[in-house]
């Protein structure tokens, strides 16, 4: 893959990337705060600080400017949850338990699966920690005194707060969590992508969601491109840098996750493109989780062979000894 050459040098070097490498340095403003009355306040509020997980250079995990340095759980910080005693569950006019079904749920359940998986692995299960939230198609209510005015990301990230009492109370509330998501990402499809590029685009502005990727495997048949970042800037979105190498892949990096996000066209042969993930401190693809699986078989066979020959070894020694 063409990652390694070109604007996309930083693979092959593996060093750490940069703000000033994608000559961007004014978008690291403060973000608009959100307030716990469940009301946002203008564009020119500044939010007390943004989170990360971008790994840094000695193998700890740096900040953006503004943001707090988090890899151990003696690192990272929690916003404490403030949960309500009312029951906000009483004037719900859907089951936050079972979610309206997706229209086309079968064309983007293997991207979000994948996606999702790692993730999870990458960000909660392996390093386990319990600040980090990821979620996929359910809710985020942004009217406190409304529930039913809600929204549904493919897939969304929030840093930095309590991912076992979000999860408990079965909506994202950004007035309890502390903050709203950190990063939403919408899959394309013929029936969503006028509302991923309109509608949704604005509410997540308007919560105050801190990154914007969508992702269209056909290459841009619904969205017009490939892959899309924005990032919110007093307020308002403002396009990532967002690069096409030769070999027609097209990648972009996100300081919120610390990875770089791929559409993969050299992976998927004839077919639709993956959304793939890259460590920008190794420069290698993460493995999805048929992979992981085969390399954990693979390993328990070589394994198994070595013991049979160990034990083959073993006894030729006892019978030559016994002589």
């Amino acid at each position: 893959m063409g990652l390694a050459a070109g604007a996309g040098a930083f693979f092959a070097t593996g060093r750490k990337i940069t703000i000033a490498d994608y000559n961007c340095q004014s978008n690291f403003r403060p973000l608009p705060k959100f307030s716990l009355d469940g009301r946002y306040p203008p564009p020119s509020a500044s939010r007390p600080r943004y989170a990360t997980i971008a790994p840094g250079a000695d193998g700890r995990d740096a900040a953006a400017p503004g943001g707090m340095g988090m890899t151990t759980k003696a690192h990272y910080e929690i916003i404490p949850y403030q949960k309500e005693d009312r029951d906000i569950y009483a004037g719900l006019e859907f089951d936050p338990n079972d979610p309206e079904p997706l229209p086309d749920a079968m064309y983007q359940e293997p991207i979000l699966a994948e996606f999702m998986y790692l993730l999870a692995h990458r960000l909660v299960y392996g390093p386990g920690r319990r600040d980090v939230f990821v979620s996929s198609n359910t809710f985020i209510c942004y009217d406190r005194s409304n529930l039913n005015r809600r929204i549904g990301p493919d897939c969304y990230v929030a840093v930095g707060v309590d991912a076992a009492a979000i999860r408990s109370r079965r909506l994202y509330l950004p007035w309890e969590a502390g903050k709203p998501p950190d990063l939403a990402l919408e899959v394309a499809s013929v029936s969503t992508a006028h509302i991923d590029t309109g509608r949704k685009r604005a509410r997540y502005e308007s919560i105050g969601v801190g990154e914007y990727w969508r992702f269209d495997a056909t290459g841009g048949r619904y969205y017009g491109e490939p892959l899309a970042g924005e990032r919110l800037v007093d307020g308002r979105y403002e396009r990532m840098e967002v690069r096409r190498e030769l070999d027609g892949t097209v990648w972009g990096y996100s300081p919120t996750l610390g990875l770089y996000l791929v559409w993969d066209l050299e992976s998927a042969g004839d077919r639709e493109a993956y959304l793939r993930l890259y460590d920008p401190a190794t420069g290698r693809r993460l493995e999805s989780y048929t992979e992981m699986r085969a390399g954990r078989e693979a390993a328990l066979e070589r394994a198994a062979a070595a013991e049979a020959e160990n034990l083959g070894l073993r006894e030729q020694i006892r019978r030559l000894l016994g002589r």
